[in-house]
């Protein structure tokens, strides 16, 4: 059986601790905390965790080549500024 988590994403960045094969299924900003960034995850509870990574990444920031995109969500509301999400880091 599978089930739907969330996540909080910081602006630095965050280390979560989810199945290697989780599937991340939604991203949307946090209103109340301006640069926080939810994350949504599809996965079974009952598969060992491994540590994943994912940074939020602004509009014309580096990226590295190795990450891998998740998702984008505007900050504000009513605003043009959007955040980006990716995974840096992926446990086998």
């Amino acid at each position: 059986m599978q089930t739907i988590h969330r996540h909080m994403i910081t602006p630095s960045g965050s280390t979560i601790q989810i199945p290697a094969d989780a599937e991340p299924i939604a991203v949307e900003a946090d209103e109340r905390i301006p640069g926080l960034l939810n994350l949504w995850v599809r996965l079974n509870p009952d598969h060992p965790t491994v540590d994943r990574t994912f940074t939020i990444v602004g509009t014309g920031h580096d990226v590295h080549e190795s990450w891998t995109f998740i998702g984008s969500a505007v900050r504000f509301p009513g605003t043009w500024i959007k955040l980006h999400l990716f995974e840096t880091t992926k446990g086998a």
